[in-house]
């Protein structure tokens, strides 16, 4: 059976005169009757909060919310225990509420270009979770819970604020160099050096014997993704 698509993205003519969520449910009627729908986008309206309504979206499994203006997330977001995509890119979250860490089906959430200062301990419970894409945002740390997210495969924490890793991030083993996106995030070098004598040792040796000078590590630079410096260190130091 082929899943219903509700998409009430911004992309009509009148999109000018039409941002706010609720000139647009009477698309479909209203929000207690989409429960049946498995994929729904609602795209760049200008959304500042999500009605109580929400909690209706009981078989929602891809939900996009991205391009709008969202301060928060109500609570009511419990109900979606069926949700498997979530896509968040370029609000205004601060914060992430209690009842997001409990959607245990996750296997996808995007939070870039938000405003998140910090995760729960409770990411914990995101044990099936894939990908999560945490660029762009004022993130300073990630919680030693996010070692329990054992089917990571997928890590950007780029264009943070972020100064260290968690020693419970190296039981992260699907992540690797092609998948861990940290450029731009404030790591210092020995910490950096460390981790990934820690994480890749193997791969990193062969990277490490492939620019084994100085002069390469140009090169490594754009293999691992790591800037300049830290590149220079490694082939220096490790």
């Amino acid at each position: 059976m082929e899943s219903e698509i509700t998409d009430l993205s911004g992309d009509t003519p009148d999109l000018e005169t039409k941002t706010d969520l609720e000139k647009f449910i009477d698309e479909l009627g209203p929000i207690e009757n989409w429960y049946r729908q498995w994929h729904v986008y609602l795209c760049d309206l200008g959304i500042t909060s999500l009605p109580t309504e929400v909690k209706h979206l009981i078989n929602v499994e891809h939900l996009y919310l991205y391009d709008n203006q969202l301060n928060s997330l109500p609570s009511e977001i419990s109900y979606w225990t069926n949700i498997i995509r979530l896509d968040l890119i370029d609000n205004n979250l601060t914060t992430l509420p209690p009842e997001i860490y409990h959607l245990t089906k996750l296997t996808e959430l995007i939070l870039e270009g938000n405003q998140l200062i910090s995760l729960s301990s409770d990411i914990k419970y995101w044990k099936n979770l894939h990908t999560l894409f945490l660029s762009q945002n004022c993130l300073t740390s990630l919680p030693p819970e996010i070692g329990y997210c054992t089917r990571l495969y997928y890590l950007d924490i780029t264009d943070n604020f972020i100064d260290h890793l968690p020693l419970n991030i190296i039981k992260l083993t699907r992540l690797d160099y092609e998948t861990f996106y940290m450029l731009d995030s404030r790591i210092t070098s020995n910490r950096m050096i460390r981790f990934l004598r820690q994480c890749f040792p193997y791969r990193l040796k062969y990277l490490i014997n492939h620019y084994s000078s100085k002069k390469k590590s140009k090169n490594l630079s754009k293999a691992l993704g790591f800037d300049q410096l830290i590149c220079d260190l490694i082939v220096l130091y490790l």
